[in-house]
Order: structure tokens, then sequence, then C-alpha cells
């Protein structure tokens, strides 16, 4: 959260422990920070569609939202630890007070260093808490289909060079599989350069038109050893992993087997 601020970036993060945090900003008063959160007034009420997972069903949460400024200071276990910045923060409180019978209420505690007061910003901060899945799958891609905890390197600036990089494709599978989500109909093209969909074309024995963005990411998919068998799904993140480090294998060697275009 201090390197966040040290950097110009904000931060938003949910709750895990109930750590010790300042009530002012001398540090003066400590409170731990789930209890002092589950004491704030309610600012308002809103609604919070919960989508279901799990043989749970999608319901609409009726909510309230509360919210206190507060002072983080380092871990006990952190070194020099009094000499640590001790970023200022808002703890948001998002919980349901009447849940359905036999349904465990919702309760969300995020952290969030952008000033949140009023109710609108509440439900903007909410919203924003409510996109939570995204940076999970994008993390999921790398640390699953990139494997980027299993990369070993004598220094770290090596390491650091490796990591960029491997965001990048991160982020480029992630867009194939929110594109197969989101917009599975639309052209290919959408997805793919004009060269990434012939070879797919290609390798799939393609002969219609243009591919869909369903039929490129799965052919994608193919290349990493998906099957696509009945009941299978739709691919998960090591497939399309290993389907994008081959297709631009194949990439790579087309364009230096095509013939250039001449000058003029």
């Amino acid at each position: 959260m201090a390197q966040a601020r040290q950097l110009g970036h904000h931060f938003l993060s949910r709750l895990m422990q109930n750590r010790q945090v300042f009530l002012d900003e001398a540090g003066q008063q400590a409170a731990y920070l789930r209890d002092h959160a589950r004491r704030l007034p309610s600012r308002g009420q809103d609604e919070v569609p919960i989508r279901g997972r799990g043989g749970r069903g999608a319901r609409t949460a009726r909510v309230e939202l509360a919210a206190g400024r507060v002072w983080v200071p380092a871990p006990a276990e952190v070194p020099r630890r009094r000499g640590q910045p001790v970023p200022a923060a808002w703890v948001i409180r998002v919980w349901e007070p009447e849940p359905p019978a036999g349904v465990g209420a919702l309760e969300w505690v995020p952290l969030c260093s952008v000033p949140s007061d009023g109710l609108e910003q509440l439900r903007q901060r909410r919203d924003w808490y409510g996109c939570r899945w995204l940076v999970e799958v994008c993390h999921d891609i790398q640390k699953n289909g990139c494997r980027e905890e299993e990369r070993r390197f004598e220094t770290a600036e090596r390491m650091e060079v490796c990591l960029a990089l491997l965001s990048i494709v991160a982020v480029r599978v992630f867009q194939l599989r929110g594109a197969l989500r989101a917009r599975p109909d639309e052209p290919a093209g959408c997805v793919a350069t004009e060269l990434e969909s012939l070879l797919i074309r290609r390798v799939l024995g393609h002969a219609g038109g243009a591919l869909s963005v369903r039929e490129f990411v799965r052919g994608v998919a193919r290349r990493g050893g998906f099957l696509g068998r009945t009941g299978d799904g739709e691919p998960g993140v090591r497939v399309l992993w290993r389907g994008y480090q081959r297709l631009q294998d194949m990439v790579r060697a087309a364009e230096l087997l095509l013939p250039k275009p001449q000058p003029g």
C-alpha cells in the first residue's frame, strides 16, 4: 500500500486479517480493522447482484454501505517498523443485514486509498470491488497458464524481464478468453491479426468464410491440447497459453518464409 502511494498509484484491496490500524493521523487511537468497520454507521442502502455459482442460484442482495478513514501502520514483523510510512485509507463495509433464510450473508470489507465518503462514492468503490474477478482471472493466467512461479533465474534483473514479457502474454490470453465469453459470434478479426486467423483456418481445415471469435479461440486452444469434446466446456487458461505459444511459433515461421513485399 505504501509503495503504491509512493509511485502515485491508488489501491483497493479486501481485508484478510483483522489487523490493527490507527483512527487518527497521530497514531494515538488504535482499533482492529474488521471490528471498527462493523461499528461504522450505514451511509445508505443499495443492491448487489450475486451470480449463481457451484449450485447456488443467482440473487440480488439488499445491502448497507459504510465507510471511515483509517491509517495503516506496517505489520509488526516488518524491520524498522516505526520508520515505515503509514498510508491513509478508507475502510469500506458492504453488508447484507437480512439475508434470505439458509443463505450466508454477503459482507465485503475492502480498503481503498481513494476518498470514500458520500453514498455515490461508496457505490462506485463497491462496483470497483465487484470487478475483482477480472484481476483474479488475470492472476490465474499468470500463475497457472504462464507458470510464472516455476521460472528460475540467477538474478532478479533477468526474472523481471521474464515477468514483464509473460505479463504481456497473460493479457493477450486474457483478451482471448474474455472475447470468447463476451462476443463469441463476432468476426475473429476482433481478436486476431489477418495472419493469425489465416493460420488457424489452415490448421483447422476451415473451408468456409472468415472465422468467428469462438472458432478462432477454440482453434488456438486445440494447438495447446484442447479436445473440444461434448461436455468439455470452453478451454481453460493452460491450453490457451500453450496454444498461443504454438500459434506465435507458426506466425514467426510464416513471416520468415513468406516473400517480403518489394519497395514501390
